[in-house]
């Protein structure tokens, strides 16, 4: 029996350094049923910087030991959950350790901090020294890709565990340095089922931009055996190693703050109007990019994003903003429903329709001025305005995007923003 330790780090960008938090830990000393595990905060952390989930009115004041309610007192904080592995790793992970499915939630964060102890700017017993973190290089990456797609897990090297990217991901990717336009960032890299679903990828970033939706950077890469991969460089971490500079984000997915702020009770599939009430709370004036964000998935059929790709991050002590918005598949199989819904239900198979009916009901449940909403309607109907452009542009014929552009067509934005704007112009100048 004893008192098991995580140390907990996060980077600051205004000082270059990496200062204490406070300690994550599991006590099993007094022989209970199940372990005490919570965290602890720093006294001196707390006095001079934010903490390190933002506050909402739902906390209150940051206590100085975070802990579960009795009937999730032996999980980690929810903060912490978000450096837990998905189902699809932990096959991975499993592999490797016949042990770790018989470790509690404390436990496998400190399994896995021996291979992988950094989370962009936070960091768990992390020692550069003894562990493996090296990143690999681009054929390695590839070459780790490729085993992971085939189910290849028996012939990993625990080092690859340290290449794992984003342990909450739906997907195999793993995180490397590209060189982009002369300078080399820090991306996940994913392998593509085909070249035309690498252009995709590319063409929905391309719109996100021309939707005025931040996005990730986006590199299409491809091997000699023909293979193809796509590079995200998602903004948790910013390093241009030519020069020095780097940027370490504390990002948080949203939903973790779902979980915390027990809007919903199970947070995997929820609705935007949870995601901005959850959010809002802690982010002041973002409710119109969350649903701008929400339009434009619905838009461009990205049935997969969760509440666990939907991410915050800080970009000084304490102010927070919306992360780069990460960009999936476009699914537009009918039978399969949207995680995210951005109606009443919490899920939907139907495509979007906009009119009036919806403004009433997102102005109602996202707490939004009708004109915040249509502003955002009115942006994103611009972007969608070049989408056979873009889509050349990004390496895709008008053939592939046919039955994208009739679902977009359906959604009647181009001519609600056209009415809308009669609309405006008929009222007369602004005096």
């Amino acid at each position: 029996m004893s008192i098991e330790t995580i140390n907990v780090t996060r980077w600051l960008n205004s000082g270059q350094e990496f200062i204490e938090v406070g300690t994550l830990f599991r006590d099993d000393s007094l022989g209970r049923d199940s372990p005490f595990i919570g965290f602890s905060y720093h006294p001196d952390y707390l006095e001079s910087k934010a903490g390190l989930l933002p506050s909402t009115p739902e906390f209150g004041p940051i206590s100085r030991t975070i802990l579960n309610d009795q009937k999730n007192k032996d999980m980690v904080p929810n903060y912490f959950k978000q450096f837990l592995p998905s189902e699809r790793n932990k096959n991975v992970i499993n592999s490797l350790s016949d042990e770790f499915n018989q470790l509690d939630q404390f436990q496998q964060l400190k399994y896995l901090t021996k291979f992988r102890g950094s989370f962009g700017a936070v960091q768990l017993d992390y020692d550069s020294e003894s562990q493996c973190n090296r990143l690999p290089k681009l054929d390695e990456a590839m070459a780790l890709l490729s085993q992971l797609e085939k189910g290849n897990y028996n012939n990993l090297d625990n080092n690859a565990l340290s290449a794992m990217y984003h342990p909450n991901a739906d997907t195999h990717v793993v995180n490397i340095y590209l060189e982009v336009s002369g300078k080399q960032v820090y991306c996940n890299l994913r392998k593509c089922k085909s070249e035309r679903q690498a252009n995709e990828y590319v063409f929905v970033q391309n719109m996100m931009n021309e939707c005025g939706i931040d996005s990730p950077l986006t590199v299409k890469l491809e091997d000699n055996d023909g293979g193809y991969y796509v590079g995200q460089m998602t903004g948790e971490m910013i390093i241009d190693k030519g020069v020095g500079v780097s940027a370490m984000y504390n990002t948080i997915p949203v939903a973790v703050l779902l979980a915390d702020t027990k809007h919903v009770s199970k947070f995997e599939n929820v609705n935007f109007a949870h995601i901005n009430k959850a959010v809002s709370s802690s982010v002041g004036d973002i409710g119109p990019e969350i649903f701008k964000r929400a339009l434009f998935t619905h838009l461009f059929a990205q049935k997969d994003i969760s509440p666990r790709q939907i991410k915050i991050r800080e970009v000084m002590d304490g102010k927070w903003k919306l992360a780069p918005h990460e960009i999936c598949e476009i699914n537009l199989d009918k039978n399969i429903p949207f995680n995210l819904s951005i109606t009443d239900t919490s899920s939907t198979y139907t495509a979007l329709k906009i009119n009036e009916p919806l403004i009433e009901m997102v102005s109602a449940k996202y707490s939004l001025k009708p004109v915040e909403i249509r502003k955002a309607i009115d942006e994103v109907a611009s972007g969608v305005d070049k989408l056979h452009d873009i889509a050349i542009q990004s390496g895709l014929t008008p053939t592939d995007i046919h039955k994208l552009s009739q679902h977009v067509a359906q959604s009647s934005i181009q001519s609600f923003s056209e009415l809308t704007d009669e609309h405006k112009n008929s009222q007369g100048p602004v005096i």
